[in-house]
């Protein structure tokens, strides 16, 4: 069951907020502020900001770990704090956290490298192996709030924040633990990263029109916008979320894993490791194709990535696919890379809830090479039962998971 949400985008700070962006199609994608940007051919990301960190963390926090992990933290908080679990009332033995990230303490590992280099032996900061550790999301969530169940870090690159939830789900569901803090958190907005994706080609070169940068789907896209930020869910078992009258969002019911095993950065052009991701999910939910109301894709607005997931959708669904409503959250928040997985389950929770669909920001000239019907330009409000979230990243890592509403009373 998910209990609890928490979610830090450069579209909104709290579910409240980031829900209300969505549904209105605010973006803040804009120029980047966190380096001298004026090299790069690509000037413009999806910056978090307006975030109040003494509210959550120490000033020595702040400076011991990198942003990554400071985010996953104050996402963790906001997600218990909105399921209402009293930890001084828990068993912490049974209460864990598996949280991924793409590039992990990215910030830090550019500088220490720096300082040894420029340095040598006392140049490193003497957290520089701590934050180089990639599971130093989740370990500081068990570090603050004293959690002693499963926790780990799972790095897929951007499939990393679905992986964890569909792990996370499948601990609680063998039994190995009563709550778990799932999904991804993300600050890798640097000049090392924004160098190497450059170098790819990979991200819209848009600058000038920032906020209409991002357009999955769209004929005339031309790149993923980077973001940062962070998205984690409260998975709880049902029977000690009904024991305590928790508010349950929906429901995780199927998760699915796989690969395309085809190229280090590309995917095959027709979406082969994202069909069987999905068809995995849907078959370990037991549910039908037709069940699946909406998708919420992948959609990062790179050329390939949108083809091929299209493409799969397209060959698994055939002609349910006219009846399904489709969106891509990226349109509004930039990509969030490892963090969008748990970002875009925050958001399939709260459509689950409000029965509405937030719109495809930039969706303006269909590409026929996508062959998708009902991608949402605007918000939809139907009902909605069951959803599907996609995630694709570097590797060939896909992943899916199915979630569905919940039937009984809160």
């Amino acid at each position: 069951m998910i209990t609890g949400l928490g979610i830090l985008s450069p579209c909104g700070i709290g579910k409240e907020e980031f829900w209300d962006n969505l549904i209105a199609g605010r973006t803040f994608i804009d120029r980047v502020t966190k380096f001298n940007i004026e090299e790069f051919p690509t000037k413009i990301a999806g910056e978090l900001r307006g975030l109040d960190k003494s509210a959550y963390l120490t000033d020595n926090d702040t400076r011991r770990f990198d942003e990554v992990a400071q985010y996953a933290y104050i996402a963790a908080v906001q997600a218990l704090k909105d399921s209402g679990v009293d930890l001084s009332r828990s068993s912490l033995d049974r209460i864990g956290a598996i949280v991924g990230s793409s590039h992990g303490a990215i910030w830090s590992l550019e500088k220490d490298i720096i300082a040894s280099r420029e340095r040598g032996l006392h140049g490193p900061s003497p957290f520089a192996m701590a934050n180089a550790s990639t599971n130093i999301t989740s370990g500081l969530i068990a570090l603050k709030l004293g959690l002693k169940g499963p926790n780990f870090s799972i790095v897929s690159a951007c499939a990393s924040g679905t992986h964890s939830i569909g792990e996370a789900f499948n601990t609680v569901a063998q039994d190995r633990a009563d709550i778990m803090l799932a999904g991804g958190a993300e600050s890798c907005i640097t000049p090392f990263v924004f160098s190497g994706y450059c170098f790819l080609s990979a991200m819209s070169r848009r600058n000038e029109e920032p906020r209409r940068a991002c357009r999955p789907f769209d004929a005339n896209r031309d790149g993923f916008v980077m973001a940062e930020g962070a998205g984690l869910v409260v998975l709880e078992e049902l029977q000690h979320a009904l024991e305590r009258g928790a508010h349950i969002y929906a429901e995780v019911i199927g998760y699915g894993a796989s690969n395309d095993a085809v190229h280090v950065t590309n995917i095959s052009r027709r979406g082969i490791g994202i069909r069987r991701a999905m068809q995995m999910a849907i078959e370990d939910a037991n549910v039908g194709l037709e069940d699946i109301d909406y998708i919420n894709t992948h959609g990062s607005s790179t050329v390939l990535a949108d083809m091929s997931e299209a493409a799969a959708i397209k060959d698994l669904f055939k002609h349910h696919t006219r009846r399904l409503l489709i969106n891509s959250t990226k349109s509004i928040t930039g990509h969030l890379m490892g963090a969008s997985g748990g970002a875009e389950a925050v958001v399939c929770a709260l459509s689950l809830e409000n029965n509405l669909i937030h719109p495809t920001l930039n969706y303006e000239q269909p590409d026929p090479r996508c062959e998708l019907e009902n991608i949402t330009n605007q918000p939809v409000k139907r009902e909605l039962t069951h959803v599907l979230s996609n995630s694709i990243g570097f590797g060939g890592a896909d992943s899916s998971i199915v979630i569905r509403k919940y039937a009984g009373a809160n």
